[in-house]
């Protein structure tokens, strides 16, 4: 049978305007056994669950970005300046994890990203608890009500 099909969208459709599934090249591949997926997802699944040793974070040398693959990573690097990777004087190296970068500002981007929002996760920010009062309301069933401490406005869910 025959279907014929025509874009739109940017999408192939055929004449019911159902879409029209095309064959996706495997282009995505594992960076340790070099198998190859049909998504990003998949092959970062397959990574964690045959090579659960292998690094799980990639950071660009250049800028600090991170990325779940050394493929994208390496990918990204290209569109950065080589010359930077030769100047061994700006070289920084990160302390907590021992990453090395090649610039102070790759440095202090992959710190306020990574480093200071692990510890934001683990100490909260100290806020004062909202302030309550009992209010009846016209069933005369006792409520509690909450102030906020900035604002004084009042509401009945504490968030």
């Amino acid at each position: 049978m025959c279907i014929i099909t025509r874009k739109h969208a940017n999408k192939e459709i055929d004449t019911r305007g159902k879409a029209v599934k095309t064959k996706k090249e495997n282009d995505t591949q594992c960076d340790m056994c070099g198998k190859t997926f049909e998504s990003v997802t998949a092959t970062i699944r397959h990574r964690f669950k045959v090579h659960p040793n292998s690094p799980t974070k990639f950071f660009c040398h250049y800028c600090g970005m991170q990325f779940p693959l050394k493929t994208h990573r390496d990918n990204h690097q290209t569109s950065h300046d080589s010359s930077e990777s030769k100047r061994t004087e700006l070289h920084k190296k990160c302390e907590d994890c021992d990453v090395l970068f090649y610039n102070g500002k790759a440095l202090d981007y992959h710190c306020r990203s990574i480093h200071k929002r692990m510890v934001h996760l683990f100490q909260p920010i100290a806020t004062p608890p909202p302030s309550n009062k009992i209010k009846v309301n016209s069933m005369n069933d006792a409520l509690s009500v909450y102030y906020c401490h900035l604002c004084g406005a009042e509401y009945v869910i504490k968030f």
